[in-house]
């Protein structure tokens, strides 16, 4: 069986699944009788390369694909709708406010009928139940597991592990950059060192006031919300953000010496049955105890526990960042939506 995939975006995340495209190949072949074709992609800064019988993932990589496979007069949005391919990869710049250009990128593809695999957080957050109720009219689907914790499983683990069971709350740590920035300052460095040792390291963006702000740690919370707690459609309105900008290695410290931790948690619980006020997700530092399952999550690693009716506490713990991770979460959405994955 082929799939054919449209990439949006090529930074990190679209350079590392077409890594992963070129170095699996054989192997998704093999194990899943699959092979996924690039039939075109779409940059901001090098334009779009297309051919619907497929592009050498390593000539994307090189530069090479843009010069006679390079649809010149193309734009993303004319690949998107007239474009030949069966899944689109998307994981273009993330708005935390508008959700574009990712959101009209992925309602052209899903009123085609086209399936969508997106790491983009924006769209998901604040569009939801819209755009699963599209993928449903068009007979397509719309994964984003890459949107929360990388390329650890969690909605695919989750999902279909918590049928029958009621999930009640949680709380999360989901931001590897403020995760990493705490446990320096645990050790003594200054917020400037720890954030310039986190750009350094490739952990912490050039302008990093998403994550330290908090709200890159909002729109997964209000995925998770939807996804889980059955919220209806929420804005960042609906999040109370509190981020990292604030903390001291005083305080860090001090956590510990308390015998916890100081972690930037987000959390929601279910909607009440009857209640008429808006449910509220929260974002802000906490000091959890030394026996909490997030309090000893090391460096960029992300966590995040349920509560349920059935199984009490859950936990799932794994890398919550990376352009590698992340795009594993990609090609794991495209093999499950071409049906091939045992």
């Amino acid at each position: 069986m082929k799939v054919r995939v449209l990439l949006l975006g090529c930074g990190n995340v679209g350079r590392g699944l077409c890594s992963l495209l070129a170095e699996k190949r054989e192997a998704i072949a093999a194990k899943y009788e699959l092979e996924v074709l690039l039939a075109g992609v779409a940059t901001r800064t090098r334009g779009c390369a297309y051919a619907p019988g497929g592009i050498d993932p390593r000539d994307v990589l090189s530069g090479a694909a843009f010069g006679a496979a390079r649809a010149a007069e193309e734009t993303a949005m004319d690949l998107v709708e007239r474009g030949e391919y069966d899944v689109l990869a998307e994981c273009t710049v993330t708005n935390p406010e508008t959700g574009e250009p990712g959101l009209s990128y992925i309602r052209a593809a899903l009123g085609r009928g086209k399936s969508v695999a997106t790491s983009n957080k924006g769209p998901i957050a604040l569009r939801f139940h819209e755009l699963l109720s599209l993928a449903k009219e068009n007979g397509a689907r719309l994964m984003y597991e890459g949107t929360v914790m990388a390329g650890t499983p969690l909605f695919s683990a989750a999902g279909p592990g918590f049928l029958g069971a009621d999930v009640l709350s949680f709380e999360g740590v989901l931001n590897g950059t403020c995760n990493y920035m705490i446990e320096r300052m645990k050790t003594g460095a200054t917020f400037d060192a720890a954030l310039s040792e986190a750009q350094t390291e490739g952990y912490a963006e050039a302008e990093p006031g998403n994550d330290l702000d908090g709200w890159d740690t909002a729109l997964k919370a209000m995925i998770l919300a939807q996804s889980f707690l059955g919220y209806p459609s929420v804005s960042l309105g609906d999040v109370d953000v509190e981020g990292i900008c604030g903390l001291t290695p005083g305080a860090v410290s001090d956590a510990a010496k308390r015998g916890g931790a100081i972690r930037l948690i987000a959390s929601a619980e279910r909607p009440r049955t009857g209640a008429t006020a808006r449910p509220r997700i929260s974002v802000r530092p906490r000091f959890i105890g030394a026996d909490h399952p997030l309090a000893s999550l090391p460096g960029t690693a992300n966590g995040i526990v349920f509560s349920t009716d059935t199984t009490g506490q859950v936990c799932f713990t794994g890398l919550g960042a990376g352009g590698p991770q992340t795009a594993f979460a990609l090609l794991r959405d495209i093999i499950d939506i071409s049906g091939n994955a045992r």
